[in-house]
C-alpha cells in the first residue's frame, strides 16, 4: 500500500486529537509513555540495540511493541522520549502501509523500494508528529509569547533575528518539555506564531 504523506496542518490536527483524547491538550509536560501504554503498546528495552543495529528503536510487526535501546531508556530521557514518540507516530500514521508485511525481510524490501523523496517525507512526518505531541500547540504558543517579551527586553535590537529568537526560546523550553533543544527549535519553526517570525522549515 502506498504511504500517504501529510501536510503540517494535517499533522497538527492529528496531534491535537491525540492529546485531547488523553486529556493533555493544555498541558506543558506530556507523559508519552502513558499515551503509548494506554494505546495497548508495550515499551521494551533491548540491550545494545543502537550499538548492534544503529537504531534507537523499532516497532514490532504486530504493532504491539516498541523496542528501544536500553541505554537511552535508562540514561537519556530526552532522546528516549522523542524516540518512542516517533515510533508511536509511525504507527499512527503508517500502520496501513505495513500491516500486510509478514516479516523483517518484507519490511526491508518495502522501504528499500520507496522512492528516496517519499522515504524522507515518511520519516519527516513521523518526526513532526512526535514533536507536536511532546511540545503541544497551546502550551508552546503561551510560553513563546512570554519569552518573546523577555527576548525583546534583554537582547539589543540590532542583534535580534528570527534565528536567535528561536534558539533563545528553545533553550528556555527544552527542560520543561524534556526534549533536546534542537527538537524545540524544529517545533517552533513549524508553529503558527507568525507575529514573531516568517520562516519555513527545511530541517525535517
Amino acid at each position: 500500500m502506498k504511504i500517504y504523506t501529510y501536510k503540517i496542518s494535517e499533522l497538527a490536527d492529528i496531534a491535537l486529537n491525540i492529546l485531547s483524547l488523553f486529556n493533555f491538550l493544555h498541558s506543558d509536560y506530556i507523559d508519552i509513555e502513558f499515551i503509548i501504554e494506554s494505546s495497548n503498546i508495550n515499551i521494551i528495552p533491548v540491550l545494545n540495540l543502537k550499538r548492534d543495529f544503529s537504531i534507537y528503536a523499532f516497532l514490532s510487526l504486530d504493532f504491539k511493541n516498541i523496542y528501544v535501546d536500553k541505554y537511552i531508556f535508562e540514561n537519556n530521557s530526552y532522546i528516549y522520549r522523542f524516540t518512542i514518540a516517533e515510533e508511536f507516530a509511525h504507527l499512527y500514521l503508517h500502520k496501513k502501509a505495513f500491516e500486510n508485511l509478514k516479516n523483517l525481510d518484507d519490511v526491508i524490501e518495502y522501504t528499500e523500494n520507496l522512492h528516496e523523496d517519499l522515504y524522507k517525507k515518511y520519516e519527516r512526518n513521523a518526526k513532526k508528529l512526535a514533536s507536536m505531541l511532546l511540545i503541544p500547540k497551546f502550551s508552546l504558543n503561551n510560553h513563546l509569547k512570554k519569552i518573546y517579551l523577555e527576548y525583546e527586553k534583554n537582547i539589543p535590537v540590532h542583534l535580534q533575528t528570527e534565528k536567535l529568537f528561536i534558539s533563545y526560546a528553545a533553550l528556555k523550553l527544552n527542560d520543561m518539555y524534556k526534549v533536546n533543544s534542537m527538537i524545540v527549535e524544529y517545533r517552533i519553526i513549524d508553529s503558527d506564531i507568525s507575529q514573531f517570525y516568517l520562516i519555513q522549515s527545511e530541517y525535517f
